[in-house]
């Protein structure tokens, strides 16, 4: 992920959208929080997990846009190859208060996707019981929306709340 490129709009309840390219020069859509408030109230848990919040203030969108981002700078892992830094993503039906682009379809009320990337969270400790994952002692850093702290949290508690449909995505770079 890149800098935040050409227009900027207001965003629905305060701070504005924007477009940043991927590594292959995709362009996606952004959301930058308000200048004031709260640091928990200005990104989500795709800014944590990609670290786009760390290096240029903005969470990227859920949906098709993160989707991008996932395809373009990371490759997918099987479950028992899961590693430190690794990214999860959590698919499923879109919920309410899910982070979709200003100009996508995709809304929980049009039902226009039945199945998105709707949570990102961070390896931090992988641990296998019998060559599979232990969800109960694996830990991943996770942000929980715009109004929660990030947390450590086990590999079970994540998904209790999203889910356990996740996917093991390896950043390009790292690898290549």
């Amino acid at each position: 992920m890149g800098p935040i490129q050409g227009a900027k709009t207001p965003a629905k309840g305060g701070g504005y959208n924007a477009k940043a390219p991927t590594e292959k020069n995709n362009m996606v859509n952004v959301w930058v929080g308000p200048d004031t408030g709260a640091e928990v109230g200005k990104y989500f848990c795709h800014g944590h997990t990609l670290r786009t919040y760390l290096l240029y203030k903005y969470s990227v969108f859920s949906g098709k846009d993160i989707d991008t981002v996932l395809q373009d700078e990371y490759i997918k892992c099987a479950k028992h190859d899961m590693r430190v830094e690794d990214v999860l993503a959590w698919t499923g039906p879109p919920r309410t208060g899910e982070w979709f682009s200003p100009s996508s379809s995709a809304t929980v009320e049009s039902g226009a996707y039945l199945f998105v990337t709707c949570h990102t969270a961070r390896v931090v400790s992988p641990q296998f019981d019998k060559g599979e994952v232990d969800p109960k002692m694996t830990q991943v850093t996770t942000k929980n929306g715009k109004g929660n702290a990030v947390a450590v949290k086990t590999l079970e508690e994540v998904c209790s709340v999203y889910g356990g449909a996740y996917e093991i995505f390896r950043w390009r770079k790292k690898i290549d």
